[in-house]
C-alpha cells in the first residue's frame, strides 16, 4: 500500500528506524553495565557464595584444613588443597559474574543484528515482511507501520519513538501514541473501538466501518520490555537439582559433615592422647589433634565438587544446544500412505541409538565456558528444568503451548439416509437416541467425519475414515466454498476490515467472543507463511486445486454480523441452561462473509457464505444431501445447532451455506467501492422471528429483497 498521494505522512525510513532503536537499547543497556560495575565488591561477593556451589562456610572450612596441613607440615599438600581453593573460586567468582552479564551480551548479540540489517536495509522488499492482512494473534504482535512511505507489518519489538502506525478498529495500541491529523490519544494497551455502542436495530441496517487511525508513536515499545528483563532476569526460582544440590552437599556434607567429622576426630583423639584407647601410643598432640583431623575432613572440602558442578551443567546444555542444531533423525521405514491417529505408527526420534557430532557438541561446550554461546545456559538453565518434569500438559489453544496452527478437527453434514456406505465409518451420527428408534427412511442422517493433524506436516490433513471419500458428494461444496470465501486472496482485505470492525463492536457485548479470521497460505519462491487460521488444507485433501477458483470471477463481498442480547443466548444455547452463570458464558460473535462470484461457463451467480453456524442456518431453507436439495427442517437445524454450540465452547467452528442468485448487488453493501458498509442483523434470529412476529419477518425480507 503506496503513500504516494499523501504527501503529508512519510513515516521514518528503515534505516533511521533501526539506528534509533539500535541507540536508545545501547543507552539502556549501558545504564544497567554500569550499574552493575558500580556494585560493592561485597554484594558480588555474597551473591556469588550464598547459592552458588561454593558455600562461604567451605571456604572456611578450606582454609582451616590448610592451616592445620601447615602446622602439621604437611606442605605439598596443604599447597594443593591451597590450589584447588584458589581455582574453585576464581570459577566460581568467574560463572557468577558470566551468569548477571549473559543478558548484557545476549543484547550486544541483538545490536550487533541491528548493526548488520541497517547496512543491507536497503535491499528489503514487501516480500520480507509479514502481509498486511496477517490477523491478531497471541503469539506473534504485528502492527502496520509506515516505513519509506509504504505501509508494511513489523512486529512490537521493531517499532520506535516518532514511527507512523495504523490503528484498526479492535486493535491494542503498542504504545503511548496520538493520532497524526486529530485530537485522539491512545494510551499503552488501549484498545480502539467506539465511543458508544449503538442499539440493536429492529431490521437490517447498513452500518459504516470505523476507519483506520494513523498515529505517531511516543515512545518505544520494545524499552518497556527491555527493562523489565534487565531487572528480574536474575529473579528466578531455584531449581530442584539447585535445591538438592545445597541440602546434600552445602548442607549436610560440607556443614554438618564437617563439624560431626572433625568432632569425633578430636573426641578419638582425647582418648588415644590420655592413653584410654592405645595405652602404646606415642602420638604427638600434633598427629592427634591436627593431622589425623584433617586427613578425615578432607573428603568433605569442595576440592573438585564447584569445578565439576559447573562444567558438567554447561555440558548438559552443550549437548541440548547440539540436539536442536542439527535436524531430527528419525527411524528408518517407509512411511504410510494415510496418516494415522495412532502416534505409534508415524516416525519417531530413536533415542537409544541417538549419537550426537562430537566436534559440534565440545565446540558448543568450549563456547559455553567461555561465555559465547547463542543460549542462556547460566540464568535460564533449560537442561534442569526439563530433567525435574515429570509430566506436560498443553491446555492452550491459542498457540502458545499447543500447535500454533489451527486446523480442521471434524466436518459435520447432512447425508441421505438411504446411503449406506458409511455403515463401516468411523464416523458419528447424532440420531436421535432418546427412544432407541431407527430413523425414518425420510430422515436425513447427520454425519460428521473426524480429521487428524499430521504432526510432520504444517498444515497437512487426513481423515480418520478410510471409507471418507463415500462422502465426496457432500465434501465437494465444502471444499469449493472454502477456496472461493475466506482463503481466497481477493478477499483478505475486506475480510481484515471485517474482522475489525466487528472486534471493535463487539467489545460491548460482555458475553461474546470476537471472531478470527482465517485466510490461505502465501507461498513465494523464498518464504512460505499462513496468515491466520487456514482452511485450505482441507479443500486440498479433499481434491481441489487452488486453479479451481480460476473459473470464477468475483463480483462482490457481503458482511454480516449481529449482537447476541444475554436472554437469546440462554434460551438458545441448551448447555448453557443448566449453568447458573449462564450470562457469563462467552458465545462466538455471530457473523458472516458472502462472495458473489460469476461462473464463467455459463455466466451464473452464486452466492457461498461462511460464518458462524447460528447466522448461516438462519439464511438456508434448504440443505444438500450429497444428491439433492432437501427442505431444512425443524429437525436438522436442532442437530446442525448442537453440533456448533458444543464445539464452538471449546473450538472454532465454521459453517458454509451456498445459494444461486438471480442478479448482483451494487452498493456499498457489495464491497466493490470505496465506500464499505456491513449489515447489522436483528438480535432475533429470522427463523425464531418467523415463529414470533411475522411483521417484523415481511420488513426483513423486504430489506433483503432491497440488496
Amino acid at each position: 500500500m503506496d503513500l504516494e498521494n499523501n504527501n503529508k505522512i512519510h513515516g521514518l525510513s528503515t534505516a533511521e528506524a533501526l539506528s534509533r532503536l539500535r541507540d536508545e537499547i545501547a543507552n539502556i543497556l549501558l545504564v544497567y553495565q554500569r550499574r552493575f560495575d558500580t556494585e560493592r565488591w561485597t554484594e558480588k561477593l555474597r551473591a556469588t557464595f550464598s547459592a552458588g556451589p561454593l558455600h562461604s562456610f567451605a571456604i572456611f572450612t578450606s582454609f582451616l584444613a590448610i592451616v592445620l596441613l601447615l602446622i602439621s607440615q604437611n606442605f605439598l599438600a596443604a599447597i594443593i588443597v591451597l590450589a584447588l581453593l584458589i581455582l574453585n573460586i576464581w570459577l566460581v567468582i568467574r560463572e557468577n559474574n558470566l551468569k548477571r552479564s549473559e543478558i548484557h551480551r545476549k543484547i550486544e548479540d541483538v545490536l550487533d543484528v541491528i548493526r548488520l540489517a541497517i547496512s543491507g536495509c536497503h535491499k528489503w522488499t514487501a516480500s520480507n515482511y509479514p502481509h498486511l492482512c496477517s490477523p491478531l494473534s497471541p503469539c506473534v504482535t504485528l502492527q502496520c507501520t509506515v516505513r519509506d512511505r509504504k505501509i508494511i507489518n513489523l512486529p512490537w519489538a521493531l517499532l520506535v519513538r516518532g514511527d507512523h502506525i495504523v490503528i484498526r478498529p479492535g486493535q491494542v495500541a503498542p504504545g503511548n501514541c496520538r493520532e497524526v491529523n486529530g485530537e485522539r490519544c491512545f494510551a499503552t494497551g488501549e484498545t480502539y473501538t467506539q465511543t458508544e455502542g449503538a442499539d440493536p436495530p429492529v431490521v437490517p441496517t447498513q452500518r459504516s466501518p470505523l476507519p483506520d487511525l494513523t498515529c505517531i508513536l511516543e515512545g518505544t515499545p520494545f524499552l518497556d520490555n527491555l527493562k523489565t528483563t534487565l531487572e528480574k532476569f536474575l529473579n528466578r526460582p531455584e531449581t530442584i537439582f539447585n535445591q538438592q544440590r545445597h541440602l546434600l552437599v552445602t548442607v549436610f556434607i560440607q556443614l554438618w559433615g564437617f563439624l560431626g567429622v572433625i568432632l569425633i576426630t578430636w573426641i578419638f583423639a582425647v582418648l588415644n592422647y590420655n592413653g584410654h584407647l592405645f595405652a602404646d601410643s606415642e602420638l604427638t598432640w600434633i598427629d592427634a589433634f591436627m593431622e589425623n583431623a584433617v586427613c578425615a575432613v578432607i573428603p568433605t572440602l569442595p576440592l573438585i565438587f564447584p569445578a565439576m558442578w559447573l562444567l558438567l551443567n554447561l555440558w548438559g546444555v552443550a549437548k541440548l544446544e547440539t540436539l536442536l542444531s542439527i535436524p531430527r533423525p528419525f527411524q528408518e521405514k517407509s512411511s504410510p500412505s494415510e496418516f494415522h491417529a495412532d502416534l505409534d505408527n508415524s516416525p519417531v526420534v530413536d533415542w537409544s541409538n541417538l549419537v550426537l557430532p562430537w566436534r559440534i557438541k565440545v565446540g558448543n561446550w568450549i563456547n559455553l565456558i567461555q561465555g559465547d554461546a547463542s543460549v542462556l545456559g547460566r540464568s535460564s538453565n533449560v537442561v534442569q528444568i526439563l530433567g525435574t518434569m515429570t509430566a506436560l500438559c498443553c491446555v492452550d489453544k491459542k498457540g502458545i503451548l499447543s500447535w500454533p496452527n489451527p486446523t480442521a478437527e471434524k466436518v459435520f453434514f447432512l447425508r441421505d439416509p438411504r446411503d449406506k456406505t458409511s455403515a463401516h465409518s468411523s464416523s458419528t451420527s447424532f440420531e436421535s437416541q432418546q427412544n432407541g428408534q431407527r430413523p425414518q427412511k425420510d430422515k436425513s442422517v447427520a454425519e460428521v467425519l473426524d480429521l487428524t493433524h499430521d504432526q510432520h506436516s504444517p498444515f497437512k490433513l487426513e481423515f480418520d475414515s478410510q471409507n471418507w471419500k463415500n462422502h465426496l458428494d457432500s465434501l465437494k461444496p465444502l471444499g469449493l466454498a472454502i477456496l472461493v470465501n475466506t482463503c481466497c486472496p481477493l478477499t483478505q482485505a475486506y475480510y481484515a476490515q471485517f474482522c475489525g470492525h466487528v472486534t471493535a463492536v463487539a467489545l460491548f457485548d460482555k458475553d461474546l467472543v470476537p471472531v478470527t479470521n482465517r485466510y490461505e497460505i502465501v507461498e513465494s519462491s523464498l518464504n512460505s507463511f499462513m496468515h491466520g487460521r487456514c482452511l485450505c488444507g482441507l479443500a486440498t485433501k479433499i481434491g481441489f486445486k487452488k486453479r479451481a477458483r480460476d473459473v470464477f470471477t468475483m463480483e462482490g463481498k457481503i458482511a454480516s454480523y449481529r449482537h447476541l442480547e444475554p436472554d437469546v443466548v440462554r434460551r438458545d444455547t441448551r448447555f448453557t441452561r443448566s449453568m447458573e452463570l449462564a450470562s457469563k458464558v462467552k458465545v462466538p460473535f455471530p457473523h458472516s462473509l458472502s462472495v458473489v462470484m460469476r461462473q464463467h461457463r455459463d455466466q451464473s451467480l452464486q452466492l457461498l457464505t461462511q460464518g458462524t453456524a447460528d447466522i448461516i442456518l438462519d439464511c438456508c431453507d434448504d440443505y444438500w444431501d450429497g444428491k439433492d436439495l432437501r427442505p431444512l427442517g425443524e429437525q436438522e437445524r436442532k442437530r446442525a445447532q448442537d453440533f456448533y454450540q458444543r464445539n464452538a465452547l471449546t473450538a472454532y467452528c465454521t459453517a458454509f451455506s451456498y445459494r444461486p442468485l438471480r442478479r448482483g448487488i451494487k452498493g456499498p453493501l457489495a464491497g466493490t467501492s470505496t465506500d464499505v458498509a456491513y449489515m447489522e442483523l436483528p438480535p432475533e434470529s429470522i427463523y425464531k422471528m418467523s415463529h414470533i412476529d411475522p411483521s417484523k419477518c415481511e420488513h426483513i425480507d423486504t430489506a433483503e429483497e432491497r440488496q
